[in-house]
């Protein structure tokens, strides 16, 4: 089962900037997949162990103004590119919808952000969508757990082993 969401947001670079920085947005997160001239772009971003595919199509936003010059008598309309607006859509494969939300927003925003601030050289963008903090908890609760199992199964007890004083001790006393 497929599970899809899409959102869009304006920026203000043209067509050709719009594209070139999608691309390298997409290999700095995760993967660029594959390129559509004039269409869209497809790459996969990771949130944890799960894997979420973004295609992020592209136009134009242009309106229409009106010029104070006549041309045989009426007004020239003419259009006027204001920016680009990326329609990203992310999908994610799998049995369950556990976490598929979260997955798909997460790498949605990660996207933008990263996109945002392109152009900032001390920008790290985050690949896996987790922070630090949450990577040590989540090991410190595995370690803790596994020590509360060793101790419940007397996993680290070691077991007696008679001593070879006793084993000849013993030998030379029965008959």
């Amino acid at each position: 089962m497929t599970q899809t969401s899409t959102h869009e947001f304006w920026v203000s670079d043209d067509i050709e900037d719009a594209v070139r920085k999608t691309k390298l947005t997409l290999k700095k997160l995760g993967d660029l997949t594959a390129v559509v001239p004039g269409q869209h772009v497809v790459g996969t971003v990771a949130f944890g162990v799960q894997s979420v595919s973004l295609k992020v199509a592209w136009r134009p936003e242009e309106i229409e103004t009106k010029m104070d010059r006549m041309v045989s008598g009426h007004a020239v309309n003419k259009a006027k590119t204001l920016g680009t607006l990326l329609v990203v859509e992310a999908s994610i494969e799998g049995r369950g919808t556990t976490g598929n939300d979260a997955s798909l927003r997460n790498a949605t925003e990660r996207f933008e952000d990263a996109y945002m601030h392109f152009d900032r050289a001390d920008y790290q963008p985050d690949r896996l969508g987790f922070l630090p903090i949450t990577v040590v908890g989540i090991i410190l609760v595995v370690a803790l757990l596994g020590v509360l199992l060793a101790k419940k199964t007397d996993l680290f007890k070691p077991t007696p082993v008679p001593s070879p004083s006793a084993a000849a001790g013993a030998a030379l006393i029965a008959p």
